[in-house]
């Protein structure tokens, strides 16, 4: 891909207005029951799972303020699934389940003792709740002059009860897995940047046919002059991951206008500290 044709892909992903398109009733997947300024815990259902073709951990939501305190949706509260959470009522659930399973299995031996049993549909939906706890990330906002921006912290939330979750769709996985991007899209000499892979929740792909296909972009500026730890499970290409960063760095060092550093201390309050000139090249070469 050239550089051009890299930069309108990535100008029109993080063009997506996110707190518009990220509420649509089609991927809702429940509503908090608790809320602070780090952990949401939200009610679901299989049928909203199903419906947003699952909730893997490790799963992007966003929660949007519903009630009367502000007339417009003007942030959305990024979550992380982390776990499963208890529900208040999951005693007397479990208990139910037991009497259920306890009553549809024959123990005796005896020919003919064994007889159907059926929940009812309101037992049945009962069943159906359960609970997710996520982690909050930050929160997406629009500033005075309408642009979208992303704190890595809360100032302020609301009664649980007003929120509503939805699951990031593939549009809007773009925008936040890339909207890291930003600075650099209008700066055509910047050629640090490269597609690094696609978002993949899980190994399992029953589902996640449409995340794995979107694409993560990331700048080889932020590797350098910095500690870069990389995890995974086994065969999911740590190694080419890091031959991918290698060559992306190499690729910018190439383009560093002095081979060498210069022999007189540099002045730390002058522009000659900084690693980069106004153009995005390195002012040195990689070590």
């Amino acid at each position: 891909m050239s550089i051009s044709s890299l930069f309108d892909k990535l100008d029109e992903i993080v063009s997506i207005d996110i707190l518009k398109e990220g509420n649509k009733e089609e991927f809702f997947v429940g509503n908090p029951f608790y809320i602070d300024y780090e952990t949401i815990k939200l009610l679901t259902c299989d049928f909203w799972k199903c419906n947003v073709k699952g909730i893997p951990k490790g799963c992007f939501l966003l929660a949007f303020y519903k009630g009367e305190a502000e007339k417009e949706n003007k942030e959305a509260l990024l979550l992380r699934v982390i776990n499963p959470t208890k529900l208040p009522m999951d005693n007397d659930i479990i208990t139910t389940m037991i009497a259920y399973y306890k009553e549809d299995k024959d123990i005796t031996g005896r020919e003919g003792s064994k007889k159907e049993s059926k929940l009812d549909p309101y037992t049945r939906y009962e069943l159906s709740f359960s609970g997710i706890e996520c982690r909050i990330l930050g929160v997406f906002y629009k500033d005075k002059k309408g642009k979208v921006r992303f704190g890595a912290d809360i100032e302020n939330y609301y009664s649980p009860n007003n929120y509503k979750v939805y699951k990031a769709n593939s549009e809007i996985l773009k925008f936040i897995v890339n909207q890291g991007m930003k600075e650099f899209i209008y700066n055509e000499s910047e050629s640090g940047i490269f597609k690094i892979g696609n978002v993949r929740y899980s190994s399992t792909q029953r589902f996640q046919q449409e995340e794995s296909k979107v694409p993560a972009y990331i700048s080889s500026k932020d590797f350098l002059g910095t500690r870069t730890a990389l995890f995974g499970m086994t065969r999911t290409g740590k190694s080419n991951t890091v031959k991918m960063i290698i060559k992306a760095v190499k690729e910018i060092s190439e383009k560093a206008i002095n081979k060498y550093l210069p022999n007189a201390p540099i002045d730390l309050s002058k522009d000659d500290a900084k690693s980069f000139n106004n153009e995005g090249k390195p002012k040195y070469k990689v070590g």
